[in-house]
């Protein structure tokens, strides 16, 4: 869409189609507003994209001729009555950074290829335009509970997405392989990993943690509100078993000893987690059918339905501020260039990457300003105590030939490697495994993927992957680049590969792998705290942490934007029709997960 628009002046400008970009949008739209939405790239998602096979390779070639998409421009011009801003992202901006991607020619030929792949499979993997399979960038569940599925049914954009419910979720241990992580109370008390002893401990630390009966487990809890949960699990007299199934198998935990993974932070995530097993199935998570872009891609249908203007392959190259009030007037978009009026803009984060602000013209208000450069704490149940910290993730997504377990009866779940034997990192890795009936691949291939958690902007994804990577599938090309070292102490003890058969023979096969680091988070939260700092009507959404494993966060941080942008304003109130539907239609639904 090259063409002029014909209005030229909104209550609100929106750029970037992520999540909670498109939830601002529809609740903008909802409260009435004259929305205009952008995005500078041709498809919705942001960082929550799902790509096609053949636009995710377009991606990664891009990014490996163009890595870079900061352009080095003027900050700033002053004019007569307003200071313009010039975003350095002048493009598209990256949404990963590819590590080593083994493409066409990494592939091996016919001749070498497991017997179990069939020819149908091998021409899909060859052909860059098929659209059989659907890749996220950040694949992301969400609990029944959670927020995210709150405001789903409250908004009534359950209608747009349709979902399925994982098989269950695994723990890789150090001694005994990997073992079912048990949801339910049934479950706990069939589940042959633990002795019934521990199965007692289980349930009672549960509930005295959620509704603690004695008056000493209640002052316990207080004075250990913000020390480590782990004095709390102590103190209860956990065993080492037990602590790794609630902070890895619960929880979700990527780093206990994390500074901010307190005693109190941690009991609200065990109650999301309590409170979400069997709304819509026996695991406690939902994932979206086609992808997790299926759900920025609701709002703003939501957003358009209420009056919403969406213009894709448009950015915006000039920011317009007024001099004397230093709030924005108007922004200049490129590609064509036209002038719009605003007085609200809504920016992504990675589409300021680089722009410099003139502090002398603008000033910092920061101690008038109601947002703080300072860290922030997430609100909301399931994560109200932890701050907001930008960490960066490194990833891996390989598309296999067979399930990685295949005497589970499921083939839809998520396995959690904690830092041992089998895992090097500091931090805990996420296995995902995806099939065809979330209609991402064909009958007979799955997708996994790999996350973990970093702290250092420039790790490197493959040396941090490839090991775990290594042990549950068969990779099919050599390392680019070393692994991270490992003591000769370490390697006597490490225990066999967990899927390894017969040197191997019995993994599943990746027939196609991607290694790749979400796009500068870091550098992204660092724009916001600057832009905070000033009081010019510019919001800018921040960079969702990506080692978090669900869409909560993106929720809080669209709330929280829309009281300051419309302080008062009811943020996508309850439809009751939508809701009762909702409820009455997982009730008649015998197939729901």
């Amino acid at each position: 869409m090259d063409e002029l628009l014909d209005d030229v002046e909104f209550d609100a400008i929106v750029l970037g189609t992520g999540l909670t970009e498109s939830i601002l949008s529809a609740a903008l739209a909802r409260a009435g507003k004259k929305v205009l939405h952008l995005d500078q790239r041709e498809y919705y998602g942001g960082n929550w994209s799902t790509m096609s096979f053949g636009t995710l390779h377009g991606a990664v070639e891009s990014e490996r001729a163009a890595p870079s998409t900061i352009t080095k421009v003027r900050a700033h011009q002053e004019n007569q009555d307003t200071i313009s801003i010039f975003p350095s992202v002048q493009g598209p901006p990256s949404i990963l950074n590819p590590s080593h991607y083994f493409c066409d020619e990494d592939v091996p030929q016919e001749g070498d290829l497991p017997a179990s792949l069939s020819h149908p499979l091998r021409s899909l993997l060859n052909d860059r335009r098929n659209d059989r399979f659907n890749i996220d960038l950040m694949p992301s569940v969400l609990w029944s509970s959670g927020q995210a599925v709150e405001l789903l049914v409250q908004a009534g954009v359950y209608r747009y997405v349709e979902f399925r419910c994982p098989n269950g979720t695994f723990l890789l241990t150090d001694k005994d392989g990997i073992q079912h992580v048990a949801c339910s109370k049934s479950d706990v008390f069939k589940s042959k990993y633990i002795s019934m002893i521990e199965k007692r401990k289980l349930m009672l630390f549960v509930n005295q943690s959620l509704e603690p009966e004695s008056d000493a487990d209640k002052n316990k809890i207080q004075e250990l509100a913000e020390r480590p949960f782990s004095e709390w699990m102590e103190h209860r007299k956990l065993s080492p078993k037990l602590q790794d199934i609630i902070l890895y198998g619960v929880l979700f935990i990527r780093d206990p000893n994390d500074p901010r993974f307190t005693t109190s932070a941690a009991i609200s995530l065990l109650r999301r987690y309590v409170r979400s097993i069997g709304r819509y199935g026996e695991s406690p998570f939902i994932y979206p059918i086609y992808g997790c872009s299926e759900l920025p891609q609701a709002y703003s249908r939501l957003s358009a339905i209420h009056g919403g203007m969406f213009v894709l392959r448009r950015g915006i190259g000039v920011i317009e501020i007024d001099k004397e009030t230093k709030k924005v007037v108007a922004v200049e978009t490129n590609e064509p260039k036209q002038k719009l009026k605003t007085t609200k803009l809504v920016l992504s984060s990675n589409y300021l990457l680089g722009t410099q602000i003139p502090w002398d013209l603008l000033g910092d208000t920061s101690s008038s300003s109601s947002s703080s450069s300072a860290p922030k704490k997430l609100e909301g149940e399931g994560g109200e105590e932890m701050e907001k910290m930008a960490t960066e993730t490194l990833r891996c997504v390989c598309i296999t030939d067979k399930t990685l377990m295949a005497d589970q009866k499921g083939t839809l779940f998520q396995l959690v490697v904690p830092p041992g034997p089998h895992n090097q990192n500091s931090t805990s890795v996420l296995v995902q495994q995806m099939d065809d009936t979330l209609m991402v691949c064909p009958k007979g291939s799955f997708l996994v993927f790999f996350s973990v958690a970093a702290e250092n902007p420039d790790a490197d994804p493959e040396a941090h992957l490839r090991p775990i990577v290594e042990s549950l599938l068969r990779l099919q090309v050599p390392p680019r680049s070393p692994s991270p070292p490992v003591s000769s102490e370490e390697s006597e003890e490490s225990p066999s590969s967990p899927a390894s058969k017969e040197e191997g023979q019995d993994k599943p096969t990746a027939l196609w792998t991607c290694f790749y680091a979400d796009g500068r988070l870091r550098e992204q939260n660092t724009v916001i705290d600057n832009f905070a700092r000033l009081d010019t009507d510019i919001f800018v959404c921040r960079a969702i942490s990506a080692s978090t494993m669900d869409h909560d966060e993106s929720v809080v941080e669209a709330k929280a934007l829309f009281e300051r942008l419309y302080p008062g304003t009811p943020f996508l109130p309850q439809q009751e029709e939508a809701h009762n539907n909702y409820e009455k239609s997982w009730e008649d639904d015998t197939s729901a997960p």
